[in-house]
């Protein structure tokens, strides 16, 4: 038996096989990498738009739903409040979402990731409005302010 002889040795469709090049040079991106390269890019235009993004797409309970302001709810996940903030976020992406988006697929991968991210904001608004509503007296409630912003990608990562 020749090394030929195996499966992974065989030339597969578009080339490839033990020792060869793929004849299709073009590769696509993967959902993982479009996640990782608008994270940055938002990162970067907002630094030079003078934070003007994050005024706009923060979300927060006070504009994001009882503004009526619904386009917040996905805008925050591309948000960044620093550098730290964006890099922590963007390595536990870059080595976790491959994985997850191998098993899923691309479309199943990059609708998990926004609903994270939506359920992340659904529950920081009701955490939010319960701690307005309750008060003080019951723990783990966010009783600051209706219109403290949450940014990041944080949900959708983990």
């Amino acid at each position: 038996m020749g090394i030929h002889d195996r499966e992974y040795a065989r030339p597969q469709l578009g080339g490839g096989g033990f020792g060869q090049r793929p004849t299709d040079r073009r590769r696509s991106w993967s959902v993982n990498t479009w996640l990782i390269t608008i994270c940055v890019a938002v990162f970067v235009i907002d630094g030079f738009m003078g934070h003007k993004l994050m005024a706009w797409l923060n979300f927060n309970t006070g504009q994001g739903f009882l503004g009526v302001q619904y386009w917040r709810f996905f805008g925050f996940q591309f948000l960044h409040a620093n550098l730290p903030h964006l890099l922590f976020n963007m390595i536990a992406l870059y080595f976790f979402g491959p994985l997850v988006e191998r098993s899923l697929g691309g479309k199943r991968y990059l609708a998990f990731y926004l609903l994270c991210g939506l359920f992340g904001a659904v529950l920081y608004m009701l955490l939010n409005l319960g701690g307005v509503l309750a008060g003080k007296e019951i723990p783990g409630l966010l009783f600051n302010d209706i219109h403290s912003p949450l940014v990041g990608a944080s949900a959708g990562v983990f």
